[in-house]
């Protein structure tokens, strides 16, 4: 958010090996791009960035270099998810250069592991406004807002975000060894899922009342093709209705299922 007093290529304009902004007030900034790797056996993701260019052209004092990448997940979500019969429970526990968390099949040797230092680090985690926060660190927390509705509707151009939707959650530490942030969001579930399930309780509970007593009058086994034919057209409505309550409640999952199935292909066709 600072006024660019210019630029200076990295290759005389050709825009391919970075560039230096000069801002107002703060320092200048190296934009450049990098070179990735990925080891999916050992789970690694290895970066390279050339520098050459920056210290070919013209130095420019207390230039700090910036790149950005993207890591596109296997999974739909990065959090812990617990879903209760009245309170849904969304659980943050992220870790940066915890070497206690290194996965035991890497083949690192950490006395020789050499971990960037990292000065600043922060953390901004999109939920929904429904939730509370209620578990947080303390001395992490800045502030929690609003997305910025306005905004976000002029990036993405249309309308999948509404206004007080969504709500932001920063937290910042500086100046550490190791990062970890863990924070647990929550909201009661007073819905259509609980009036959903005491309805499927209770179609249960009358079948199963209702099916000994018919049985006995018709003399008929559970598997008797008599007793099928013998119920009422109230207990097939019943039972209707029951498979299509399992439905809603299995629905999420087998979306989240296609969700993972689609990024597995989609990465299969990139290779």
């Amino acid at each position: 958010n600072d006024s660019v007093l210019g630029n200076i290529f990295l290759d005389e304009g050709q825009k391919k090996n970075g560039v230096i902004q000069k801002f107002a007030n703060r320092n200048p900034l190296c934009i450049t791009p990098i070179i990735t790797s990925t080891d999916k056996k050992n789970n690694i993701v290895s970066i390279e960035i050339d520098l050459r260019h920056l210290h070919e052209t013209e130095k420019v004092d207390n230039t700090s270099v910036y790149f950005r990448f993207y890591i596109e997940q296997s999974i739909n979500v990065l959090s812990t998810r617990k879903t209760g019969i009245s309170r849904s429970t969304i659980i943050y526990d992220l870790k940066i250069n915890e070497r206690r968390n290194f996965p035991n099949n890497l083949d690192i040797d950490l006395k020789e592991l050499s971990i960037c230092k990292i000065k600043s680090c922060f953390l901004f985690n999109i939920l929904p406004n429904s939730y509370d926060l209620t578990f947080f660190d303390s001395g992490s927390l800045k502030n929690i807002r609003t997305l910025e509705y306005n905004s976000f509707r002029k990036y993405l151009g249309d309308n999948r975000v509404k206004e007080n939707e969504l709500v932001v959650v920063f937290n910042k530490k500086e100046d550490c060894d190791s990062y970890a942030f863990f924070s647990i969001f929550s909201k009661e579930r007073i819905g259509a899922g609980q009036f959903a399930l005491a309805v499927l309780v209770n179609l249960i509970c009358g079948v199963l009342l209702f099916m000994p007593s018919f049985r006995s009058s018709l003399g008929a086994n559970f598997f008797s093709k008599k007793l099928w034919e013998s119920l009422p057209l109230e207990v097939y409505i019943s039972i209707s209705i029951g498979i299509l309550i399992v439905v809603y409640f299995v629905w999420p999952n087998i979306i989240s299922w296609l969700h993972v199935v689609k990024i597995i292909f989609k990465s299969k066709r990139k290779k």
